[in-house]
């Protein structure tokens, strides 16, 4: 609320302000910045008569005036005429919308989350798990690893890749999907009635359009490519199983004894 505080009183826009001027009590150009008086983060400026809540909670006026200044001189064009005024001086900001919009951008952003502390050992894992990290910062000798370039080279580089530095292996790659199984083949006699249900096909593929004297690959490989996708028909009536051995003959009956 300070900053906002700030911002209203650059503008004029305070309530009972008056007008553009801010007066200091206390001239900026007397500020001691230095560590020797240790006044910065201590409670030795005006507080309340009666009210002991500043050096309970370290409340540091000091620190705080020194803020104001600094916000002052980051939002006012100007800001470099706050350290040649005296105590009592008048001074009128030149509002620099830009400047407020840097300062906005600088008290918003989050620096990212610090890298994770690497080991000796999760950092020899790291070059032993890439080999060209081992070439170039081991010279291909785990025990003669430059152990910072290769810390450096995990934050700045190897974490934005996707690379591990811990010892544990990572997960071997999926198995690459089983290969379809081949195309049920078909018999000789279906074969026969592809290449009679489709001219073409007997031309050329049957020697001088003989059923009998087909190229049954050449006529596997057709149906498979382009036979099935063009809805081409093989259906035939199919040839009966050849007739089985006929039963053997009973032996011949003795002829009947001759009547007395």
């Amino acid at each position: 609320r300070n900053l906002e505080w700030q911002a209203c009183a650059a503008q004029g826009l305070l309530p009972g302000q008056g007008g553009l001027d801010i007066v200091f009590a206390h001239a900026p150009k007397h500020l001691d910045y230095s560590r020797s008086s240790e006044r910065l983060g201590k409670c030795t400026g005006w507080s309340q008569p009666g009210y002991e809540f500043c050096k309970q909670a370290g409340f540091a006026t000091d620190s705080i005036f020194f803020l104001e200044v600094c916000l002052f001189h980051q939002i006012c064009k100007n800001g470099a005429e706050l350290f040649e005024l005296d105590e009592g001086d008048h001074f009128r900001c030149e509002w620099d919308p830009e400047a407020f919009a840097e300062l906005e951008e600088i008290l918003a952003y989050r620096p990212p989350p610090p890298p994770p502390s690497l080991s000796v050992d999760d950092l020899r894992c790291y070059a032993t798990r890439y080999t060209d990290l081992l070439h170039i910062y081991c010279g291909d000798d785990a025990s003669k690893c430059d152990l910072t370039a290769l810390e450096d080279h995990f934050i700045h580089t190897g974490m934005h890749e996707g690379r591990s530095f811990t010892c544990q292996p990572p997960p071997p790659p999926p198995s690459p999907p089983s290969p379809p199984p081949p195309p049920p083949m078909l018999f000789h006699w279906e074969l026969e009635c592809y290449a009679s249900q489709n001219p073409d096909l007997r031309r050329a593929y049957c020697e001088e359009g003989s059923l009998s004297r087909c190229d049954y690959q050449r006529l596997q490989r057709h149906w498979d490519a382009h036979g099935k996708m063009e809805h081409r028909s093989k259906q035939c009536s199919r040839p009966p199983p050849p007739p089985g051995p006929s039963p053997p003959q009973p032996p011949p009956q003795p002829p009947p004894p001759p009547s007395s």
